[in-house]
């Protein structure tokens, strides 16, 4: 209805500004402030529990995957049709996320800022829908006071500084644009535009269909300023309606369109209702009578969370609330839902006892009705109870409390109204500011919540985990272990004991509890087959145990059983075929390696550690191109696989193709160094293509950009002093790099060869040189080039005696190197022709020897061979940091988080075996 109808008082919200004729709506603009403020102190949260899966994790959100794909999956980035699917289908919510990531990634500022905004536009939204459903009945301060508690309650902490409850934000604007045009608009446009609007907002979150349900109540109730029961009673008894057909056909329309839209939403769900387990919701798995009175216990829960939202906490799963086995033994139970079902019937009884309460039954109805898909009574969900889902019928009770305020101001003094409002909207702003910083972080968030629910194991895990993620692995066992205690059959909890111990070191106390999880399975009878259906991230204890247990070659065949048996319990399981095939590949099995690896494609072809693992299969076997397709086919499926990008850069760097080859090797390597930004290897490669390609400047500057990431870098050292040494003639820029070098690895013979032929050639310092000689021979006695390099420096020193003895050893080092029986074969000479002839010979030998020295240092240098290949063997993996090794790898990832951080399982598993061959560069 046009908001032009109301009538004005003292206290409207418009003030006519007489000199413009402009209305200044001050309570739209300061409940819009309002807030937007309350939650200022969210906008610097981090991302938090659900927000890992559903946005950090999700791959829809990057802008390689095509934005279509958004309606093939979940709200988590999961393919609708998978079993392990929540089924949340919300890929409007999306897209929103993936604007976000398109203007600064994974920056959680914009994400948040996003919801507040939202927030005060919504609140704004319903002053506006309260004034146009009681213009004319109402006075104006009723709708302000409920916009107002919208604002600043508490309970929307969840929704607002979370930034998965954008989902509820958005459904619910489009909730209240559904129900204004259905109200606005009395012909068959307001039914329709009111369906398109119910439809967007269930593509946000399933709980705004319930819309259609309130826009229905308007039509047979609201629109006809309310019906009494005495009239209700006398139309079923004469069989007169009192309804219009135009009002019946318009229902009628509005259940015809909500019955399609829940066939699309059946059929998009695959017609199967998602998997939760007991710890989720332990109601949903008691017996008769206890499931049904708990979940009429939740009720009046939720209810007191609205009425005082203190305290709040992000998770009430598992043991969070007690379950109601019967009111005989649980009396105090009994009488909280017997209060709420009076209260409730109280207040219907108020709707139906006269045509002027009727705004009591449109807030009764916006409160019960977008409450219902959530309640338990119908369906079970994920969850026991959650603030977040109170923020829709939150609106009916802030009607009914703003209601209740017009009546009692004309019952008691306006002053003590006015005392008590005031109060409860101070401390409602103060409580949603304090619980912003509770939502900070997850370590904040979890262990304020462990304070509300102690009962709750997940939220003990989760607190846990939040020490885990910051390497504080000491302090996150107790946590661990706390969890095991207050819920011994959680699989979850003894898995992460079990991880964690494995990361102080304590391998027995690992493999205890490893093995206590993997007691607590569903274990199969003997002549039966095994048919339960085990969730993988409980499958994952019987991987990560294999993966401790394999360290010991001897039990790599208990290691082999525990994986067979995990994919015996579940064939799609593509985690234990990734290491069972890395385990396979430690046992010289590559063959039956590659089929675990295709079996596992067959259920997730589009993996990118499965792809890239095929590949360094491939790589292993010498086979470069199939490996490099291999290797593509997992940048496609990830372009930002990090050692999909190494490995395949390394392969096109040795491809014979040349320049296009290695053009898309460096844009590879510019790539990952982006994604990198601590790492140096991918610029030390970059470094080796330029310098193949003779551009040194390019290669200098990339050396240089790489010592800035990391400066005591061995081969990055070592190929950039050579590199002035030998090819851009700059010898003391060469020296002054090769002793950095020396500072930081002392070890480094090849650099003391450098600088001992710096000293020889070039500064004409023998007893320098023989020092870094001398120091290289030291450190490797076998090494004909030291040994050859040194003696050479006696030739210089005139010498020439010892020379011969140090140059007979060095023979013997090398027997097959040409150029060190030549130098002995001259010195020999020399002293054979007496002292005088020596002495005239020691010029010539020295310069022969210093040439020989040049080229024995270049030898040297070049017994790097070739200074790039050897140096980046120097740097051991400077830029094949990034492979790994091929075992470890797989342990690590399989090792995966087991417990219940967030809402989706944790991520890829992946093996991600890098070939040690591509550590050479």
């Amino acid at each position: 209805m046009p908001t032009s109808g109301k009538p004005k008082s003292s206290s409207s919200h418009s003030d006519e500004a007489e000199e413009s004729g402009v209305k200044f709506d001050h309570h739209m603009v300061y409940v819009t402030i309002l807030a937007a403020a309350c939650y200022v102190t969210s906008l610097h949260c981090d991302f938090v529990f659900d927000d890992a899966s559903a946005v950090r994790d999700n791959k829809d959100l990057r802008p390689h995957v095509p934005w279509t794909q958004l309606f093939r999956n979940d709200f988590w980035g999961t393919p609708m049709a998978e079993e392990k699917s929540h089924k949340s289908y919300r890929p409007l919510t999306v897209l929103t996320f993936r604007l976000n990531y398109a203007l600064a990634e994974l920056a959680p500022f914009g994400y948040h800022l996003g919801n507040v905004g939202l927030h005060a536009l919504v609140s704004a939204m319903f002053l506006a829908a309260c004034r146009a459903l009681l213009s004319g009945i109402v006075e104006e301060r009723a709708s302000a006071v409920a916009a107002y508690l919208f604002a600043l309650h508490p309970v929307h902490t969840e929704a607002v500084a979370g930034v998965v409850g954008r989902a509820e934000l958005l459904s619910a604007a489009l909730f209240l644009l559904a129900l204004r045009a259905f109200a606005a608009r009395r012909d068959y446009s307001g039914v329709w535009l009111a369906v398109l609007y119910a439809a967007l907002g269930t593509l946000c979150k399933e709980q705004a269909i319930t819309v259609v349900a309130v826009c229905a109540f308007h039509e047979l109730y609201v629109a006809r300023r309310g019906i009494t029961l005495g009239q209700l009673v006398a139309a079923f008894s004469t069989g007169q309606l009192p309804w219009s057909r135009r009002s019946l056909a318009r229902c009628a329309l509005l259940l015809g369109a909500t019955a399609g839209l829940m066939w699309a939403r059946i059929r998009v769900m695959g017609a199967q209702l998602p998997v939760f387990t007991r710890f989720d919701n332990p109601a949903a798995h008691s017996p008769t009578p206890t499931r049904q009175l708990t979940f009429n216990l939740l009720l009046p829960l939720n209810l007191l969370l609205l009425l005082l939202p203190w305290p709040l906490c992000a998770d009430w799963t598992m043991g969070s609330v007690p379950l109601f086995e019967s009111p005989l033994t649980q009396p105090h139970l009994a009488a909280l839902v017997l209060a709420f079902y009076a209260w409730l019937l109280g207040l219907v009884w108020v709707a139906l006892r006269s045509r002027a309460n009727w705004p009591v039954g449109l807030g009764l109805a916006m409160l019960a009705l977008p409450f219902l898909p959530a309640s338990n009574l119908f369906f079970p969900v994920g969850f026991v109870i959650a603030e977040r889902v109170l923020y829709l019928p939150s609106m009916g009770f802030c009607l009914l409390v703003g209601l209740g305020y017009d009546r009692l101001r004309h019952r008691l003094p306006e002053s003590v109204c006015r005392l008590g409002l005031l109060l409860t909207l101070i401390a409602f702003s103060g409580k949603t500011l304090c619980r912003n910083c509770d939502w900070k972080d997850e370590y904040s968030l979890f262990t304020s919540a462990v304070r509300v629910n102690p009962n709750n194991a997940k939220l003990w895990n989760n607190v846990g985990h939040s020490l885990e993620k910051i390497e504080k692995f000491s302090e996150a066992l107790p946590f661990f272990l706390k969890a095991a205690s207050v819920q011994p059959d959680d699989i979850g909890a003894h898995q992460n004991v079990a991880r964690t111990y494995a990361t102080l070191g304590d391998k027995v106390m690992a493999e205890k509890f490893y093995r206590q999880a993997v007691a607590l399975m569903p274990q199969p009878k003997k002549g039966q087959s095994y048919t339960a259906r085990v969730a993988p991230a409980n499958l994952k204890a019987y991987v990560s145990l294999a993966t401790l247990i394999s360290n010991d070659t001897s039990r790599y065949a208990e290691a082999d059983q525990l994986l067979l048996t995990a994919i015996n319990m579940r064939p799609d399981f593509i985690d234990a075929h990734q290491n069972r095939a890395d385990l396979l590949i430690r046992m010289n099995r590559t063959e039956e390696a590659r089929r675990h690896y295709d079996l596992a494609l067959q259920h997730r072809p589009d993996h990118a550690d499965i792809l890239f693992n095929i590949g360094v299969l491939e790589l292993r076997a010498n086979r470069k191109r199939e490996a490099l397709f291999w290797f593509r086919r997992a940048l496609q499926s990830e372009p930002r696989h990090r050692l999909a990008l190494h490995n395949a850069a390394s392969v096109l760097q040795d491809s014979p193709a040349g320049g296009a080859d290695r053009q898309t090797a460096k844009q590879m390597l510019e790539q990952l160094a982006e994604l990198e930004p601590d790492n140096a290897g991918p610029l030390f490669s970059l470094a080796m293509i330029y310098t193949d390609m003779r551009d040194l400047r390019s290669a200098e500057l990339y050396y240089r950009r790489a010592l800035h990431r990391d400066p005591a870098m061995r081969g990055a050292l070592f190929n950039l002093a050579l590199m002035y040494h030998n090819e851009m003639g700059r010898p003391l820029m060469a020296k002054e790099t090769a002793e950095t070098l020396l500072r930081h690895h002392p070890d480094h013979m090849k650099g003391h060869l450098l600088l001992g032929d710096i000293h020889l050639n070039h500064l004409k310092d023998v007893s320098g040189a023989a020092a870094y000689f001398y120091k290289a021979h030291q450190l490797d006695p076998t090494s004909p080039q030291a040994l050859h390099n040194l003696c050479v420096t006696m030739v210089e020193s005139g010498r020439l005696r010892e020379a011969e003895q140090c140059l007979a050893r060095a023979v013997q080092l090398g027997p097959n190197e040409d150029y060190i029986r030549n130098h002995l074969a001259i010195v020999r000479n020399r002293l054979a022709q007496g002292a005088g002839a020596a002495s005239g010979a020691a010029s010539g030998a020295s310069g022969a020897a210093s040439g020989a020295a040049s080229g024995a240092s270049g030898a040297a240098s070049g017994a790097a061979s070739g200074a790039f290949g050897a140096a980046s063997g120097a740097a051991s993996g400077a830029s094949g940091a990034a492979s790994g090794a091929a075992s470890g790898v797989s342990g690590a990832a399989s090792d995966a988080s087991s417990g219940p951080a967030s809402r989706a399982s944790g991520g890829s598993s992946g093996v991600r075996a890098a070939s040690d061959a591509t550590s050479d560069v």
